[in-house]
């Protein structure tokens, strides 16, 4: 079964009111949360309150993204250990939530193929600090969804299946890199709970999918169909306004029309029968 996200930051206004919005669009909502000495949105208890009561009325799902702003590889350890301590108050906070997935960044120091230069380093801080947030959380290690970046997964593959835990296939990120999507979904399925969707044109990501290549984007969601080892998961189209959101529903709804290009429903949660065309029912 396919849930239909977004993230959290489709309106300009707090979580709860982007929440609020959302609710009657999609099934799954992404709470982006970021903590810095400046602000934070990580939400309150009475704000876990009002998103578990939303979630309950409208029968939506939560993937929390940890922090981007923490870095579990630092060969700092202090940095390190500062990381890790600001991923488990966000984990334990957002615990009520009962999140389907905590999206979790293995931060590389620098962007590219290589995500440090003393790649022995990284990898066991980073390893480190997996283990550091499993034991402290006792999560089922599933639920923490190791994101696709702009290295290779295979460079990170020993870790996650060390400890098992899950992994989220961001199909923009792999189409930016030029690495193949369909090598992807074959290798890691089965550890993937969540999928992010966004369009990517002349080197920049997280547009909406009218920006980005419809075959590309056709032959995911054709690749996605074809899964039936029945666990649940989430596309979150992972934009961050109001239009690239609106154009997003909108390529979706084109391919249900037979226009070939995705469709994701009148409403997320009609669930992917309605949205995706092909075999399946069609949208009245």
């Amino acid at each position: 079964m396919i849930r239909l996200g977004t993230s959290s930051y489709i309106i300009e206004d707090t979580l709860i009111e982007n929440v609020r919005y959302l609710a009657s669009l999609v099934d799954d909502i992404e709470l982006v949360l970021f903590e810095t000495p400046e602000s934070s949105n990580i939400p309150g208890i009475d704000e876990i309150h009002q998103l578990n009561g939303l979630a309950a009325e409208h029968d939506l799902t939560y993937t929390v993204h940890l922090p981007m702003d923490a870095y579990p590889g630092s060969r700092d350890e202090k940095v390190r250990i500062s990381s890790v301590d600001l991923i488990v108050r966000v984990i334990e906070r957002t615990r009520p939530l009962n999140p389907l997935s905590y999206i979790f960044h293995l931060t590389p120091e620098h962007y590219g193929a290589i995500p440090a230069e003393d790649m022995h380093t990284w990898l066991a801080q980073s390893e480190k600090s997996v283990v550091d947030i499993l034991r402290r959380t006792g999560i089922d290690p599933f639920l923490l969804g190791v994101e696709t970046l702009s290295y290779p997964l295979h460079l990170i593959d020993s870790i996650i299946r060390c400890h098992g835990a899950g992994i989220t296939l961001d199909i923009g990120h792999l189409h930016l890199m030029g690495y193949d999507v369909e090598d992807h979904i074959k290798r890691y399925a089965d550890r993937c709970r969540v999928f992010h969707l966004h369009g990517v044109d002349d080197g920049m990501d997280h547009l909406g999918l009218h920006r980005g290549d419809r075959r590309k984007i056709d032959r995911f969601l054709d690749l996605l169909e074809s899964l039936g080892d029945g666990i649940e998961r989430v596309v979150t189209l992972e934009v961050f306004d109001l239009e690239s959101f609106e154009e997003s529903m909108g390529v979706l709804h084109a391919r249900q029309r037979g226009e070939k290009t995705g469709d994701l429903g009148d409403r997320g949660r009609t669930k992917w029968k309605k949205h995706v065309g092909g075999s399946v029912c069609p949208i009245p």
